[in-house]
């Protein structure tokens, strides 16, 4: 290898190691208690891209995140540190599906003061065009069967992966604008559905459980 390849990789490696880099967000949970401010995140609201981690420490006090699917049933997906502890705690949590999170501490009544959320921006290619149709989907959560209605005649459906990959084509008749998916033989975790009408295309995610 001669020094001129050599200075070029020491000049372009750093760059392309940062390019695909995540970014560690960091919130503080404190407050709470007699002669304390009142429960509190901060801060309390971000934006984050897909693949980022959220770090939360806990300064003081008896706190901890909930962002559970039982406490909050429209996030992506659920996390959580466990039960309030007073302890100094730091959690993290990387987040890979794209969409809005909902958390909060269940300590005490906490969560009047001490709520945040989480908007977790796409890097896949091509995510936000397909979302102008309009389109319903539910239950969503489900664990049998998805049903889509679409103001257009479907034409084409498929179940995307949380990174976008097809699984499967839906079979669909060209004629109708509602049909319903079995979701029986899928696995438990979050997907999309991708429709396609004679206007466009539209994407819904959803959790099957």
């Amino acid at each position: 290898m001669n020094l001129r390849y050599t200075f070029l990789l020491a000049l372009l490696f750093p760059w392309m190691a940062s390019f695909n880099a995540q970014t560690t967000f960091d919130i503080e949970a404190g407050g709470g208690g007699t002669g304390n401010p009142p429960a509190y995140y901060a801060p309390q609201f971000i934006t984050i891209q897909q693949g980022d981690i959220v770090r939360w420490t806990n300064s003081g006090g008896t706190h901890n995140v909930d962002g559970t699917i039982e406490t909050f049933p429209d996030n992506p997906e659920g996390f959580t540190n466990g039960n309030p502890s007073s302890s100094l705690w730091v959690f993290e949590h990387t987040f890979d599906i794209p969409g809005f999170y909902e958390f909060e501490c269940s300590a005490f009544d906490h969560n009047e003061t001490q709520f945040g959320t989480i908007t977790v921006e796409a890097t896949s290619v091509g995510l936000e065009e397909y979302t102008e149709l309009e389109i319903d989907i539910f239950p969503n959560p489900s664990s049998n069967f998805l049903n889509v209605y679409m103001e257009e005649v479907i034409l084409e459906a498929e179940i995307l992966s949380v990174d976008m990959k097809r699984i499967s084509s839906i079979s669909v008749s060209g004629l109708e604008k509602q049909i319903q998916v079995d979701l029986t033989q899928m696995a438990e975790g979050a997907y999309f559905i991708q429709i396609r009408t004679d206007s466009g295309k539209a994407i819904r995610r959803f959790l099957r459980n």
